[in-house]
């Protein structure tokens, strides 16, 4: 079961997943979101980056993301599940 913030970061991660998509982004390349830094930069500048590397942890962990982990924080992370999952 997946925590109230874990839910939130997959949902705001996934739309923009989606958005990327619509503009013809590559797959392989809209579902990849960088490193912790970059996602607290993109979705969520008024948290922590703290709270942000904790809650893609709790992702890995439960295989929604695949995370990347260098010097003690996500280097990068990318969705595993989409929508267009079944075109592969």
């Amino acid at each position: 079961m997946l925590t109230k913030e874990a839910k939130t970061v997959l949902y705001h991660m996934y739309k923009e997943y989606l958005v990327r998509r619509d503009n013809k982004v590559p797959r392989a390349q809209a579902k990849d979101f960088g490193a912790a830094e970059s996602i607290h930069a993109l979705l969520f500048p008024d948290w922590y980056l703290e709270d942000i590397e904790d809650v893609l942890r709790e992702l890995d962990r439960n295989n929604f993301v695949n995370a990347l982990y260098s010097s003690d924080t996500i280097h990068d992370c990318c969705l595993l599940y989409t929508s267009d999952a079944a075109d592969e």
